[in-house]
Formats: structure tokens, C-alpha cells, sequence
């Protein structure tokens, strides 16, 4: 029930009254669960608390292998902080290698490789 309501509640924008029961949902559950990671990632970056979403974004990446998404948001997370623009290339081939076709992806490893000074 906690899962449910917590993904009712943060597609609806209640991020507050969302984050504790997806919070829980994650913590007690073994099971994969990839769309309560993806909308706890989701508040901890609108809320800019980016030490929060590194953890939940390997969750997301446990829990749903083939999806390209966390590998990009994990360039938002690195951009908000200022990291190399290796590590911004490492995560969009990471999104890549799910699917080759993600035009986001294409386009971010194209401007991380020209801010990386290799054309």
C-alpha cells in the first residue's frame, strides 16, 4: 500500500507526502523497483539534494538494467556538481550502450567530447 500511495502521490506532485513511503518502499523491499527509485531520484533532484540521488539512481540501475534513464540523470547530478566532462561522457555511452537510437544521449556525448577537446 505504501508503494502505491507513494507513486500516486509523487505523480501528483506531492513530493513531500511521496518521499518517506518511497523511501520505505525502497528500504524494506528486495524486490526490483524501478519505478519508486526513478520518482525518489526524481524529488531529491528537484529539491537539489544531490547527495541523496547517487544511491537511489544505483538502485534504479540494479533494478532496471536496460534502461538508459538513471545513466542520464546521472549526468544532471554531475553537471549540478561540476565533475570532468569524462565522467559526463563515461554516463551517456553508460545510456548508449542501453539504446543506441537516444537521440538525448547522442547529442550530450557529442557537446562532452567537444567540451573535452576530442572531435
Amino acid at each position: 500500500l505504501a508503494r502505491l500511495t507513494g507513486l500516486v502521490l509523487a505523480r501528483s506532485r506531492r513530493d513531500a507526502e511521496a518521499e518517506p513511503l518511497l523511501r520505505r518502499t525502497l528500504a524494506e523491499s528486495a524486490a526490483g523497483e524501478p519505478e519508486v527509485a526513478r520518482e525518489l531520484a526524481r524529488i531529491y533532484l528537484n529539491s537539489y539534494r544531490l547527495d541523496l540521488v547517487p544511491a537511489v539512481l544505483d538502485r534504479w540501475v540494479r533494478d532496471a538494467p536496460r534502461d538508459p534513464t538513471p545513466h542520464l540523470w546521472r549526468v544532471e547530478v554531475d553537471r549540478r556538481d561540476s565533475k570532468e566532462p569524462a565522467v559526463l561522457i563515461a554516463h551517456y555511452r553508460e545510456a548508449l550502450r542501453r539504446d543506441p537510437r537516444l537521440d538525448e544521449a547522442r547529442l550530450g556525448l557529442a557537446e562532452a567530447l567537444l567540451a573535452a577537446h576530442r572531435n
